[in-house]
């Protein structure tokens, strides 16, 4: 890709970042004039940003992106992220009130256990525009769209609703961190410094979550914080190119992108099958260019040959997935899928 940076290339890039039209993206930066294509959250913003990279997800099943995110919208001090309607094929669990679920914190009131959500995270309130979130004693925000505020609030009775019903009390609604929260802090204040110091990772490539549909050929995506580095896991099917350079160009673009380095690399990328089609890996790690620590392990996963991934494309294809994007990622399937229905 071109490092050039001109209004166009950063719309460009912004666009293949966010998810959004490149049209739309070339007027916000032509208006707002902001001193990066995609703007870093630093303190809290970053530590909210996070969370909900971490936690408010598809990843439980194939959603129509990525991750379920349709869409991201970073602003210097907030984050707008749409989302993707359902998890999964059924369309019986909307991935809303899934977010509601994970995200929001609770206290059982019976056995008096740790407690569950994310700790901090607060519910500011539901209007047109969405579910707007923050952190406890924070000025951080964030806004989840895609569900209408009717939608929102119907979620969110369900899930209290749920809650009473298992003798869990809401956390999610006071300014201040309540003692439960406190409490969690402090006991495990060790994995409290691992989130704050990985946190600007976490928001980083969630502003930048479009890249994995926009730029990359993988058809599956899971990742997770292993208390040192994040780790990322990219499934693409046989035969489809593994562009893993092109994203990593993308993700550590020397302007644009997050201040990392290739720091390791190991590649079994073949343009034959002269292995007999069996499955390959390719490994990229990426460490930071500044005095930052936490890092980024990729793996990316070559299906066999043979293996049969009929179940996926079909879940992937229920849940909403593009036919632009699924005939990109999961070419074969889809002409078979394709010829089906024709005939």
């Amino acid at each position: 890709m071109s490092h050039g940076d001109s209004l166009a290339q950063q719309a460009r890039y912004r666009a293949r970042c966010t998810g959004n039209r490149h049209q739309n993206e070339h007027r916000f930066l032509s208006t707002a004039r902001p001193a990066t294509a995609i703007s870093e959250a630093t303190g809290d913003q970053a530590l909210l940003e996070s969370a909900l990279f971490t936690h408010a997800n598809g990843l439980a099943d194939y959603c129509a992106h990525p991750a379920g995110i349709h869409s991201v919208d970073p602003r210097v001090d907030h984050l707008t992220v749409r989302l993707d309607s359902y998890i999964g094929p059924t369309r019986d669990y909307p991935l809303g009130e899934h977010c509601l679920a994970t995200l929001l914190p609770t206290q059982n009131t019976r056995t008096k256990e740790e407690p569950s959500g994310v700790p901090g995270i607060r519910l500011r309130g539901i209007d047109d525009r969405g579910l707007h979130l923050g952190l406890a004693d924070s000025s951080a925000s964030a806004t989840l769209t895609g569900p209408t505020a009717e939608q929102w609030r119907s979620y969110l009775d369900n899930h209290r609703a749920l809650c009473i019903e298992n003798g869990a009390a809401p956390l999610w609604e006071t300014a201040d961190l309540s003692e439960a929260e406190a409490a969690f802090r402090t006991e495990h204040s060790s994995w409290q410094e691992i989130l704050s110091r990985s946190a600007w990772i976490g928001s980083g490539l969630l502003r930048r979550i479009g890249l994995f549909h926009t730029v990359s050929n993988a058809y599956s995506l899971g990742y997770w914080l292993d208390g040192r580095d994040w780790k990322f896991e990219l499934t693409y099917e046989h035969g489809v190119p593994v562009n893993h350079d092109e994203l990593v160009q993308y993700l550590t673009h020397p302007a644009w992108g997050l201040p990392m380095r290739v720091d390791h690399r190991s590649c079994q990328c073949r343009p034959c099958d002269c292995d007999g089609g069996r499955e390959r890996i390719c490994w990229i790690e990426l460490t930071p260019t500044t005095d930052r620590v936490t890092g980024i392990s990729f793996r990316f996963r070559s299906t066999a040959k043979d293996r049969n991934i009929t179940r996926v494309y079909r879940s992937l294809a229920l849940s909403g997935a593009s036919t632009a994007w699924l005939e990109r990622v999961l070419p074969q399937h889809h002409r078979q899928a394709s010829t089906a229905v024709a005939s």
